[in-house]
């Protein structure tokens, strides 16, 4: 949490010394060492600390999500094999995160394992398809997109059994987990069949 305190004032300082930089260069002057030493330091010791932060483990899913978003409030958490895939409400959104897992430790979804996937979305609904790459792992969720749409009958190529919860605006939502993505893949909702593949 600290980092995230201290990465604006860093920022501004390096602003602050770039713009003193500048100027000693208008005014055909050499710029002093202290100012160039204080923007490389500042900017190696800003990539370390975000490095580390985004690369430490958590106790629990619930620490991760504390310190993904401070304010992001947990809907559901669906277990997968090697990830764990949590739907919060993160200032108003809904949206869904894979946190690795790895010996009963999690990473936040920044991490250099998280990786990418497919998304639909249209007037009615939203379709997010995350994966993490380094195991195959998908998770899928269905939210609405129109406060008037209902998510109701989810089904897929594959038969996942998708899950359902309410957001914080009470509309359903839907999730599910595969352990692996098929070709040709499919998703219908309420009876409208759209391809992701």
């Amino acid at each position: 949490m600290l980092i995230k305190v201290i990465e604006p004032i860093v920022y501004l300082i390096i602003i602050v010394n770039l713009v003193i930089a500048i100027s000693y260069k208008r005014k055909s002057k050499k710029t002093p060492v202290k100012v160039v030493a204080s923007i490389v330091i500042l900017g190696i010791g800003l990539f370390v600390c975000d490095t580390v932060y985004t690369h430490r483990s958590f106790s629990s899913v619930e620490k991760a999500v504390e310190a993904y978003g401070d304010n992001a409030e947990i809907i559901r958490i669906l277990q997968g094999e090697n990830s764990t895939y949590v739907i919060m409400d993160n200032e108003g959104t809904v949206e869904g995160k894979i946190f690795p897992e790895s010996s009963g430790k999690w990473k936040l979804p920044d991490s250099i394992f998280y990786g990418t996937g497919r998304e639909y979305q249209d007037v009615k609904i939203n379709i997010d398809m995350s994966t993490i790459e380094i195991n195959g792992e998908w998770y899928v969720l269905v939210t609405p997109n129109d406060d008037n749409y209902v998510v109701a009958d989810v089904k897929d190529s594959v038969g996942t059994k998708f899950l359902e919860a309410e957001n914080n605006k009470n509309e359903k939502i839907c999730y599910g987990y595969m352990e692996h993505k098929p070709k040709d893949y499919w998703i219908s909702v309420n009876g409208e069949k759209i391809s992701l593949d």
